[in-house]
C-alpha cells in the first residue's frame, strides 16, 4: 500500500512538474524572442489556482492510471480529467485564444502522459499467434 501511494505521489508531481517545465519555457522563449506578453488581469491569480486545481487532477489521474486495469477506463479518466482543465481556462479563451490553446494542450500533454507510461501493451509472445513452433523428433 505505501508503495502504491508514493508511486501515485511521486507521477502526480511528475504531471504537474511537466507542465510548469514546459510552460515556463515558452514563455521564457516568447518573452526573449519577441518581448513582454500582454497582462490579463487577475491571470496570476488563475495560475496559482490552476496549479492547485493540475495537483488534483494530477492525483486523480495517477490514482486511475495505477490502479485501474482496464485501458478504456484509463483514457477516459485522462480525456475527463483534461476537459476539467480546458473548462477551467475557458474565461480566457476570446481575451488571449493563443495563451489558452498553450496552456490547454500543455495540460492535456501533461495529464495524457500515464497513458504512455502505465499502458498495458501486449508482449511480442502474445502477438505472433501465427507461428507454431513444433518440436521435430527426427531430429
Amino acid at each position: 500500500m505505501i508503495t502504491k501511494t508514493f508511486e501515485v505521489t511521486l507521477y502526480s508531481f511528475f504531471q504537474v512538474a511537466v507542465f510548469i517545465f514546459l510552460y515556463e519555457a515558452i514563455v521564457e522563449y516568447y518573452v526573449v524572442n519577441y518581448g513582454p506578453m500582454n497582462k490579463l488581469f487577475g491571470f496570476e491569480m488563475q495560475i496559482d489556482a490552476g496549479i492547485y486545481l493540475l495537483y488534483i487532477l494530477a492525483g486523480i489521474n495517477s490514482l486511475a492510471q495505477i490502479l485501474i486495469k482496464n485501458s478504456v477506463s484509463k483514457i477516459a479518466v485522462t480525456i475527463s480529467t483534461a476537459l476539467v482543465w480546458i473548462y477551467f481556462w475557458a474565461n480566457i479563451a476570446s481575451v488571449a485564444p493563443n495563451r489558452f490553446a498553450l496552456i490547454s494542450v500543455l495540460g492535456f500533454l501533461s495529464l495524457s502522459i500515464g497513458i504512455l507510461l502505465f499502458s498495458s501493451g501486449t508482449k511480442s509472445s502474445e502477438c505472433d499467434l501465427s507461428r507454431k513452433t513444433s518440436v521435430n523428433p527426427a531430429l
